[in-house]
């Protein structure tokens, strides 16, 4: 959570008005890792 607050953060208080692909890359490998999350989570939450 706290990598896509910051690369969010940087992406919004960018003065350019075109977003650089280096931010839609982060945010598209922070989304890809989601699901890996909440199968962690449940796999973890029934112990």
């Amino acid at each position: 959570p706290e990598k896509l607050c910051k690369t969010i953060n940087r992406y919004y208080n960018s003065k350019k008005s075109k977003a650089k692909t280096g931010y839609l890359l982060k945010l598209q490998e922070i989304i890809d890792e989601i699901p890996y999350y909440e199968t962690f989570i449940t796999k973890f939450s029934d112990l």
